[in-house]
């Protein structure tokens, strides 16, 4: 009775420190644009490997506050005698799902496999582990970092912000953002008096001035370690692609940190990072990271993003171990292959628009191409360095859609992606490999939007809806 007492006070903690997010519109995608086999109505298909001891779980709760109580008591119950019980590590990750690791021979199997068939469990998934998209250090000139851009940097002139505040959430390792060539375009939350420990503007986050790290869940997502240095090139590019029509852009690049220095990190982080994003005004999330595993936690968070009229850019992938690209319409690279109106999933390719050999490609899962072969931009420290990935290529395209949004701030998320595809310089090498046959191209893509007259009417653009009413 005493361990009993001392587990549900300790569950009793946990769920009062977590915070509670808004409820989200209801999802009105149609189910069939969204991931398949995604069901989840036991726990049969999670079973942990046999080198594993942990299964690291998503749970979805019908009504997460008033079961969520009765969840934890069950738990308590189930393991009254366990004396490893407060090893359990359980926090909320949006409004109604919850992330749960047990040991894989934990009684809590039986219990949630209880919660399910009662309708109290709406699913429950894997927590996957996801990775960056970049080619690694070895594919990377960053050990011969300079201290000033390289010839091959597409560095412009200062040029005095105008108009509305455009917002781009970079997703990643996190950024330095004391960076000389992105400290003045660093979003800070203007809710937010940094360091005085309150959580001032009240969304759940203590001190989120310059974003958050959802990786080690404090409230600096600064890229602090050497290795990290993958959010700040991104960041980089997001900002050098948003100035390439040389017009004054109000951009603000908003850092939130969800990847380790390993490069690793977990869906369920990167779901709070999306919701977090969308809460705080991001219109436009770069996302250069991914998984083979699908989500449908995942791909509920996108829906909300969708909803709220945030374009989500996202990494094609790099391949296989081999080197060699993958066709993502086969072989789905998650998220780039889901299906939300609001993605655009990106390959990379070189100068000549010529897809690398490395980057996944796909005729339907895959949209547009966009330069990701040595590209230079920020690192950690004030430095520069040369890249290559779909990681470089996704916030190029983040960083062009921010720039004619600064010039169209009245089209709609899917008129900007429609400007995007259409404007798209097409090219032999292409057809086939990404749906629109083409690469990215800012100047078309400006003349495009400041001549594009807005339909308000036209909600579809089914120029690039297929049969089965989900956008391409």
């Amino acid at each position: 009775m005493k361990n009993t007492t001392k587990i549900l006070r300790s569950f009793c903690f946990i769920f009062v420190m977590i915070p509670f997010l808004a409820c989200a519109e209801e999802i009105s995608t149609s189910a069939s644009c969204l991931a398949t086999d995604l069901e989840a109505s036991s726990l049969s298909h999670l079973e942990a490997q046999p080198q594993q001891e942990n299964l690291n779980l998503l749970l979805k709760m019908d009504d997460l506050k008033n079961q969520l109580p009765h969840f934890q008591q069950a738990l308590a119950a189930a393991h009254s005698l366990a004396p490893d019980l407060e090893s359990f590590r359980i926090s909320q990750v949006s409004h109604n799902i919850i992330s749960l690791i047990i040991s894989a021979k934990s009684p809590a199997k039986a219990v949630i496999e209880a919660f399910i068939q009662q309708g109290k469990i709406l699913y429950a998934e894997t927590n996957h582990k996801t990775f960056l998209t970049d080619l690694g250090e070895e594919s990377a000139t960053v050990n011969q970092v300079t201290d000033q851009t390289g010839d091959q940097a597409l560095e412009l002139p200062q040029m005095a912000a105008t108009g509305k505040e455009i917002i781009v959430a970079v997703i990643d390792s996190g950024v330095d953002y004391t960076h000389k060539d992105l400290v003045r375009y660093m979003w800070r939350n203007p809710g937010e008096i940094a360091g005085n420990g309150i959580d001032d503007d009240r969304n759940g986050y203590v001190d989120d001035y310059f974003g958050h790290d959802f990786a080690n869940n404090d409230s600096d997502p600064m890229a602090d370690d050497k290795r990290s240095y993958h959010g700040t090139h991104v960041a980089g590019i997001v900002k050098t692609a948003a100035q390439l029509g040389r017009i004054g852009i109000n951009l603000k690049i908003m850092a939130l940190k969800y990847l380790d220095s390993t490069g690793t990190g977990w869906t369920g982080n990167a779901i709070k990072a999306i919701d977090y994003a969308v809460k705080n005004g991001a219109i436009i999330i770069n996302n250069s990271w991914g998984s083979l595993n699908s989500s449908r936690s995942l791909v509920e968070a996108i829906e909300r993003a969708r909803l709220a009229h945030v374009l989500f850019i996202a990494a094609a992938g790099n391949g296989d171990s081999a080197g060699n690209g993958i066709n993502i319409d086969r072989k789905p690279f998650f998220p780039a292959a889901y299906k939300h109106s609001n993605i655009i999933s990106v390959a990379a390719a070189n100068d000549r628009n010529i897809l690398t050999q490395w980057s996944n490609f796909g005729g339907t899962n895959v949209d547009i191409a966009a330069p990701g072969l040595r590209i230079n931009s920020t690192v950690n420290g004030n430095r520069y360095a040369l890249l290559s990935g779909t990681s470089m290529a996704s916030p190029f395209v983040a960083g062009v859609a921010a720039m004619l949004w600064n010039q169209r701030p009245d089209l709609s998320y899917k008129e900007i992606r429609y400007i995007l595809f259409k404007s798209s310089q097409s090219a032999q090498f292409l057809k086939g490999k990404v749906a629109t046959s083409g690469g990215i191209n800012p100047d078309n893509a400006m003349a495009l939007a400041r001549n594009y007259r807005h339909d308000p009417n036209d909600k579809d653009l089914p120029e690039f809806m297929d049969s089965q009413g989900c956008y391409q």
